[in-house]
C-alpha cells in the first residue's frame, strides 16, 4: 500500500489515516509520508506497537525525503515459531519456547515446561533469520548478528550518539562484602537500550507470575544472542577478579586440599600451583532472567544467597531428530556445550559454572526496590538493639539483622556480588556471606525492572596433585601451618564496623590510627597495654588483644603436637612456652589485676572532652564481647599512672599509647611514664609533627638531648614517626621503642638464621 502524502497538521490530521490503515498493517507493508509527518506518525506507530499483541514495528531513516516503516507481526512464521518481538537490545527476533527436554514437562501444556512453567514464568529466545529467507533454521539458535546494543544512545531524530560512550564507573563494594568481586558499575548500559528492552518485555512478551514462599514478583526468561552476552562480558569482564573467585570457592569448600596458592596462567585464568584446581572466564549466561515489581510494597524477593545458575541455552530437537516436523524449539538447562571454552586446557573433569551474580537495573522511577545485604548469621548476637532506619531510609528493622549495604537501582548500572553453587555450599554461605534482598517497591510511576543473569567460568579439577619423591617431608606441614595463623579476625566483619564507627570523632583523627594501632599489637605480640585517652582506637586495641590470644593458642597448640614446621625445621621460638602458660582465667575478669602473662588494656581518661567517647566504648566492648580484657580508670593521666603503678613496680608495659593534650607538658609526661615500660615496650603518642609544642619535644628526641629536655636518656630509645600528609590536624603518630633497661641492661632481638 502507497499513501502519496498525509495532512501536516500534526497528529490529529493523520490519525484517522493511519487508523484506516492498520488492518493492512497485519502483514508487511511499506508506507511512505511527507518528512513533515514523519516524527508524529512514528509516535502513533510506536504506540500501535506497544498495544498491540505481539507485533512489532521498525522506523528507519532512508536518503529519500520519507520514512519506510516496515512491520513484522504474528503472520511470521519460521521453524522457531512465531516471531513475538524485536529488539535488539536482546539480539534480534525472540520466539517462544519450552523448558527443553532436560526438565521434566510431561504435564506441561503451555509451551513452557517444567517448574518455572508451573508457577507462570514464561520462557524466549532469539533467533536470527538467515538473509535469504525469512523462515530459514538451523539446529540450534544462532546469535543475530547487530552492532553494538548495550551502550548505545539514540538521539530524537534516530541518530546514534555518542560513538563512544565514556566507561562504566565501579563503585566498590569489597570491604563490605569481604569479596573482591562485590561492585557496582555506574552508566554500564545506555538508559535508551534499558527503555527498549523493558519496553519489550513489558509491552510485546509479556511477564509471568513468580509467587513462591516469601517471593512473589512478575517474571520471565530470555535466551539472549551470544552478540549481546558477549558484549555484556566486554563490559563487566575487566572488573572480574578470577583468583577472587577461587579464594571464595576455596572459603565455601571448606577442604584442606584446596587451600591452595592461584597462579596466573597468562591467558585470562588462573591455575593452582599444584595444578589441581582451574579457573578461567567464560562469558555471561545466555539465559536472562528478568523480574518486574509493582509499585505497591507487596512485591519482594526475601533475603537469600543466590544459588549457581547452569549455562542456559536453546536449540531446535525432539526424539525425531532436529529437522523432523515434530521438532520444537526449547530451552537447554544446561547448554555448556555452546559455551567455547578460553582457555587450551581439556579435561576430563572441566565444568562451566557461574560464580558471581549479575542485577542488571533497567529504570529507577520509583522509591524503594533497594537491593539490600544483611550481616552473616555468624556475626549476629541477640540483643544489640540496632536500628536500621539509621542505615537505610527505606531500611525497616527485622529478623533479617542489620542491613551493611544497601544498593539503590539506578537506570543502566550492574551490579556484581558472589554466588554460592551447590546446596551445601548454600547453606555454607548463609552462615559466613551477607544475605541480600530485593525489597519491596514502595511507589512509583511504573514497575522497577530488573535482570538477572551470572558470570560463568570454567573450572577443572584434578587429583593428580605429587610431590616430587623425596621432599614429601619438606611440605606435609604447610596447610596445618596456614590455617592457624590466616584464622579471620572480627576487626574485618561488618558487625564491628557497625559499632565502632559511632565512636568515631573527626575532631580526634584516629580514622587511620585505630587500625594501625590493631595492626601493631598484632604484629609485636604486646600483651599489657595502656591506653590515654579512650575511644574509637580503644576497640581496636581490644580486638587485637583478643585475636592475639587466639591466634597464640592455635600455634602453641600446633606446636605440642609437634606439626609447627616448615621444611622440616621447628618454626616456633622459645616464646610459645611463655604463650602456653599465659592462657589463664585470669584475664576473665576484668576487676582483677592482670597477671604478668594475660593480655589486658588499661583505659585512662577524665571523660571531660565536650565531644568525649570513652565511656561509650565501655559499653561497645561489653557489646563486642571484649570487656574481659579492659580496665577502666576514670581520672587524670599523670596521677591515674603513679597510682595505678606504684604496688607494680616499673618495666610492666609492653605499650603505651598517648592521645590526649598532653600539649607543653610532653616532657614531664614522658619522664613519668618512661619507668613502666619493659625493654623492647612502645611509647606511641599521637598528633606528634605539625602542632608547635609538641614538635619542639620530638626534635629534641631526634637530636638526643637528654632526659632533660625530653624526659628519656639519650641512648635508651629509637624514633619513627609517621605523618598523614592529606590532614591539618591530628594527623601523625611516633613511636619510641624501649632499647635500654631500667638497670642499664640493652635490649637485643634474637637471632635465629642465616638468611631467613
Amino acid at each position: 500500500m502507497v499513501i502519496p502524502s498525509l495532512p501536516t497538521r500534526g497528529v490529529g490530521g493523520c490519525l484517522s489515516l493511519l487508523f484506516a490503515a492498520i488492518p493492512l498493517l497485519e502483514s508487511p507493508c511499506l508506507c511512505l509520508v511527507p518528512p513533515s509527518a514523519m516524527h508524529n506518525l512514528g509516535v502513533v506507530a510506536a504506540t500501535y506497537a506497544r498495544t498491540r499483541t505481539r507485533t512489532t514495528m521498525t522506523i528507519e531513516m532512508t536518503s529519500d525525503p520519507s520514512t519506510t516503516i516496515t512491520t513484522s507481526s504474528t503472520s511470521i512464521k519460521t521453524k522457531w515459531g512465531s516471531i513475538v518481538a524485536y529488539c535488539p537490545e536482546l539480539g534480534g527476533d525472540v520466539v517462544r519456547i519450552r523448558a527443553g527436554p532436560d526438565v521434566d514437562d510431561e504435564d506441561d501444556d503451555d509451551g513452557g515446561g517444567g517448574f518455572l512453567a508451573s508457577v507462570g514464568v514464561p520462557t524466549f529466545a532469539v533467533v536470527e533469520r538467515a538473509p535469504s529467507s525469512s523462515s530459514s533454521s538451523s539446529s540450534s539458535l544462532t546469535p543475530a548478528q547487530t552492532s553494538s546494543s548495550l551502550r548505545s544512545t539514540t538521539r530524537a531524530n534516530g541518530e546514534q550518539s555518542p560513538p563512544t560512550p565514556p566507561p562504566p564507573r565501579r563503585m566498590g563494594l569489597e570491604g563490605i562484602l569481604r569479596n573482591p568481586n562485590a561492585f557496582v558499575l555506574d552508566g554500564a548500559i545506555s538508559v535508551d537500550a534499558c527503555e527498549r528492552i523493558l519496553n519489550a518485555c513489558e509491552y510485546d512478551l509479556g511477564f509471568g507470575s513468580y509467587d513462591v514462599g516469601k517471593n512473589n514478583h512478575g517474571a520471565m526468561q530470555v535466551v539472549v544472542s551470544r552478540a549481546i552476552s558477549d558484549e555484556l562480558f566486554g563490559i563487566i569482564g575487566p572488573h572480574v577478579d578470577v583468583m577472587g573467585v577461587a579464594r571464595a570457592d576455596d572459603e565455601l569448600s571448606g577442604d584442606d586440599r584446596n587451600d591452595v596458592d592461584y597462579d596466573y596462567d597468562g591467558g585470562g585464568g588462573w591455575r593452582s600451583s599444584s595444578s589441581r584446581r582451574y579457573y578461567a572466564p567464560r562469558g555471561i549466561n545466555r539465559r536472562f532472567r528478568i523480574y518486574r515489581y509493582a509499585p505497591d510494597g507487596n512485591e519482594r524477593f526475601a533475603p537469600h544467597v543466590d544459588a549457581g545458575f547452569p549455562p542456559g541455552g536453546s536449540s531446535l530437537d525432539d526424539d525425531d531428530g532436529p529437522e523432523s516436523a515434530s521438532s520444537v524449539p526449547f530451552l537447554h538447562w544446561d547448554a555448556s556445550h555452546q559455551y567455547p571454552s578460553s582457555s587450551s586446557s581439556s579435561s576430563s573433569g572441566s565444568n562451566v559454572v557461574s560464580r558471581l551474580t549479575v542485577l542488571i537495573y533497567l529504570n529507577d522511577d520509583f522509591r524503594g526496590g533497594h537491593t539490600r545485604f544483611y550481616e552473616p548469621a555468624s556475626e549476629r548476637r541477640r540483643g544489640d538493639g540496632i536500628e536500621n532506619d539509621s542505615i537505610c531510609d527505606d531500611c525497616d528493622g527485622g529478623e533479617e539483622g542489620v542491613v551493611v549495604a544497601s544498593v539503590r537501582p539506578r537506570a543502566g548500572s550492574i551490579l556484581v556480588f558472589p554466588q554460592a553453587v551447590t546446596e551445601s555450599a548454600v547453606e555454607r554461605a548463609r552462615r559466613i556471606w551477607p544475605l541480600h534482598e530485593g525489597s519491596p517497591v514502595i511507589s512509583g510511576k511504573r514497575p522497577k525492572y530488573v535482570i538477572r543473569t551470572d558470570v560463568l567460568f570454567e573450572t577443572i579439577m584434578s587429583n593428580d596433585f605429587e610431590i616430587p619423591e623425596g621432599e614429601e617431608v619438606l611440605f606435609q606441614h604447610d596447610d596445618a601451618v596456614r590455617d592457624v595463623f590466616l584464622n579471620e579476625s572480627p576487626m574485618f566483619s561488618t558487625r564491628f564496623l557497625h559499632h565502632v564507627w559511632p565512636l568515631f570523632n573527626p575532631h580526634m583523627g584516629v580514622e587511620n590510627a585505630g587500625p594501625l594501632l590493631y595492626s601493631f599489637v598484632r604484629f609485636t605480640k604486646v600483651r599489657n597495654v595502656v591506653e590515654v585517652g579512650a575511644g574509637y582506637t580503644t576497640l581496636y586495641l581490644l580486638q587485637a588483644l583478643k585475636d592475639n590470644e587466639e591466634e597464640m593458642h592455635r600455634v602453641s597448640k600446633l606446636d605440642e603436637e609437634g606439626r609447627l614446621r616448615l621444611l622440616d625445621y621447628p618454626f616456633g621460638t622459645p616464646s610459645l612456652e611463655e604463650w602456653a602458660h599465659s592462657l589463664s582465667p585470669a584475664c576473665g575478669n576484668p576487676t582483677s589485676p592482670p597477671s604478668s602473662f594475660s593480655s589486658s588494656l588499661l583505659c585512662i581518661d577524665n571523660c571531660e572532652h565536650q565531644r568525649e567517647t570513652a565511656s561509650s566504648a565501655v559499653g561497645v566492648a561489653r557489646t563486642l564481647g571484649l570487656d574481659s580484657y579492659l580496665q577502666f580508670l576514670k581520672g587524670d593521666a599523670f596521677d591515674a599512672l603513679d597510682r595505678h603503678f606504684s604496688s607494680r613496680g616499673v618495666e610492666t608495659v609492653d605499650m603505651l599509647w598517648c592521645d590526649f593534650g598532653v600539649g607543653s607538658r610532653m616532657t614531664e609526661f614522658v619522664s613519668r611514664v618512661w619507668r613502666f615500660l619493659r625493654p623492647g615496650g612502645f611509647l606511641v603518642c599521637h598528633s606528634t609533627l605539625t602542632n608547635e609544642k609538641t614538635r619542639m619535644w620530638l626534635e629534641g628526641v631526634r637530636r638526643r638531648a637528654g632526659a632533660e629536655k625530653t624526659g628519656i636518656p639519650a641512648e635508651e630509645y629509637a624514633e619513627l614517626s609517621l605523618l598523614e600528609p592529606h590532614k591539618r590536624f591530628q594527623n601523625s603518630v611516633t613511636i619510641l621503642q624501649k632499647r635500654v633497661s631500667y638497670g642499664g641492661t640493652r635490649f637485643e632481638e634474637p637471632i635465629y638464621s642465616e638468611y631467613a
